[in-house]
């Protein structure tokens, strides 16, 4: 549709500027007139998209959040920030400039914090992500590495030793025994530390 932006009229000169796609026609006194097509669209408006839109963070844990602007010509910066209707400041968390949040060492009431990623350029545009934040499970263990792998040894002769590093990140200290098992399983021996 197209929408009249002007129209000047003075001494036998008349302009008319439309909106949009369409001609822009020029009638000059003494029946003179000249046409040009013309297109006057404005550009897209640039968008940001947050990805993930959501995510579960344990406290003091981190969470990768990645900013999409569009179209791709837009300015990417944005400006990233965390809030809550639990929390204030640090007690929400922190995010950087690259989107990289780190939950809060408590769990804010609620435990739900929004990451938002601000264009720049027009603060106006903005894309939020929800956050979970939960306490750490009371055990919570990783073993590095996963497997170890022993090459062929000569009868009568013990291979050099290979070291299996259990870590327990979790928020109460638990008792740990390991065993070994699988395939002549008996012909190795363990020491826990």
């Amino acid at each position: 549709m197209k929408r009249r932006l002007a129209s000047i009229s003075a001494g036998g000169l008349t302009a008319s500027f439309l909106v949009g796609a369409g001609m822009m026609l020029f009638l000059v006194g003494c029946g003179g007139s000249a046409a040009s097509t013309v297109n006057n669209q404005l550009p897209p408006s640039a968008e940001v998209i947050v990805t993930p839109s959501s995510a579960t963070v344990p406290v003091g844990r981190v969470q990768q959040f990645t900013s999409t602007v569009t179209p791709s010509g837009a300015s990417q910066a944005v400006t990233w920030t965390v809030s809550g209707t639990g929390c204030t400041g640090a007690s929400c968390g922190a995010i950087d400039a690259t989107g990289k949040y780190t939950a809060p060492a408590t769990v804010p009431n609620p435990p739900t914090v929004v990451v938002t990623a601000r264009l720049a350029a027009d603060p106006t545009k903005a894309s939020p992500a929800t956050v979970s934040i939960i306490n750490l499970p009371s055990s919570f263990f990783s073993v590095n590495p996963a497997s170890v792998a022993f090459d062929n040894q000569t009868v009568n002769t013990t291979s050099p030793p290979s070291t299996v590093t259990l870590t327990n990140t979790g928020s109460a200290a638990e008792p740990v025994s390991a065993r070994m098992n699988g395939f002549n399983f008996a012909d190795f021996a363990q020491t826990n530390n």
